[in-house]
């Protein structure tokens, strides 16, 4: 409000938007607006909630590429591994063949 309610009005009320009206607008404005301890505690823990849950996807990505990156790893050794066995017994056909061979 302006003034400090000095200002009367000829019947003796105080003339509107002077200090005790706006003080009582404000007082029944902030009743509704009142945030508890508690609402402010579900507040963070809901805030802190969908900080984690965003942290945990992260975790589960990475856990995920790191996985997909191991099973990549391990199939190609396996392929690898394969490979050569399939080389050395190939070679070694091909040597017990040359041996019958020559002894024939």
């Amino acid at each position: 409000g302006f003034g400090r309610g000095e200002i009367l009005e000829e019947d003796g009320r105080l003339p509107v938007g002077t200090t005790s009206s706006s003080n009582e607008r404000n007082r029944s404005m902030a009743k509704g607006t009142v945030v508890t301890a508690d609402e402010r505690k579900v507040s963070n823990d809901l805030r802190n909630l969908v900080v984690d849950s965003e942290e945990i996807a992260k975790l589960i990505k990475a856990a995920a590429t790191a996985a997909a990156e191991e099973a990549t790893a391990a199939a190609t050794t396996a392929v690898k591994e394969a490979v050569s066995a399939a080389a050395k017994e190939l070679a070694t056909a091909a040597a017990n063949e040359a041996v019958s061979a020559a002894a024939s």
